[in-house]
């Protein structure tokens, strides 16, 4: 491919020690299915992977902090290209990518500077994040869209996604109070539009959820040999789907936003509502590096 190599992009595989019973069957179907590529691969663990042909090299890190983003800044700050292709380890590809498509998307970056993230996932409603067209292929983010910063499947560049990363944060808390940051940068985000439904399939909503098999993936996992696997944390082994009560999501959305936007009037309101204390990774000292970098993007 013209774009889509060594010299231009690294692929980086985003996952933990714990989910390591689904690598196998991840690389299985990037095999299968990804354009071949010379494209070297880092993940976001300490040691070394390797599944047929592809060495996944680790970054060496053996610190108590293994958070998403501590993990992933170790690995970015090893990679030496200006791109990155981003996969989480529970995104399967499901059947063939097309590599034009995919080519052409690295290569609007290299070809425009301005543009710091192209998204690639598998579906779109562009009312909510889109409303000007970049060209036929992707739409321009708007600039207070929600989930500006995803861990969705796509490009970024490096130095920009290391600028939006706080250490210790985990990969929720990244998509919501990073969509803050992002909000504030000047640049170019692209989305695919919805009609390309098709050019990079990929489990988007994960292949597990909270560690449980995501049973709406019985039948591919099937047909393909994969194995149902369960590692949440209380070792139950039933699956599960996405079922969310619409008071808890409320609650939880309230929250979110109260830490994002009112970060000074936190410690009050974890005081009142027990609510507030549950997740410990929104603590005020954390919240307050919201604002820091803000004008630098290319600072970590």
């Amino acid at each position: 491919m013209k774009y889509l190599n060594k010299e231009n992009v690294t692929i980086v595989f985003s996952s933990c020690e714990r989910y390591k019973p689904i690598w196998d069957g991840f690389f299985l179907l990037f095999d299968r299915y990804f354009p071949k590529t010379d494209c070297n691969i880092y993940g976001t663990v300490k040691d070394n992977y390797i599944f047929k042909q592809y060495l996944v090299r680790g970054n060496n890190y053996s610190g108590d902090d293994t958070s998403f983003s501590t993990s992933l800044l170790k690995t970015l700050k090893r990679i030496k290209t200006k791109y990155i292709l981003f996969f989480l380890d529970d995104f399967y590809i499901t059947n063939y990518v097309q590599s034009d498509y995919v080519d052409n998307a690295i290569g609007l970056m290299i070809k425009n500077p301005k543009i710091k993230n192209i998204v690639l996932k598998d579906f779109l409603s562009t009312k909510a994040k889109c409303n000007v067209r970049y060209n036929d292929d992707f739409w321009v983010v708007k600039k207070k869209a929600p989930y500006k910063c995803t861990t969705q499947t796509g490009f970024f560049e490096r130095k920009y996604l290391i600028s939006l990363l706080r250490k210790g944060e985990s990969a929720w808390d990244f998509e919501y109070i990073g969509t803050y940051r992002a909000q504030k940068r000047n640049v170019l985000l692209l989305y695919r539009d919805d009609k390309h439904h098709n050019k990079i399939p990929y489990f988007a909503d994960g292949y597990l959820h909270r560690g449980r098999f995501n049973n709406a993936y019985y039948q591919f996992s099937k047909d393909n040999n994969l194995p149902i696997v369960n590692i949440a944390k209380d070792n139950k082994n039933e699956t599960t789907v996405k079922n969310y009560n619409v008071l808890s999501r409320l609650l939880i959305s309230f929250k979110r936003f109260v830490a994002i936007r009112y970060y000074n009037c936190y410690p009050f309101l974890s005081l009142v509502f027990p609510f507030f204390r549950k997740r410990k990774s929104f603590v005020p000292k954390k919240i307050k590096q919201i604002n820091k970098f803000d004008n630098k993007y290319d600072m970590p």
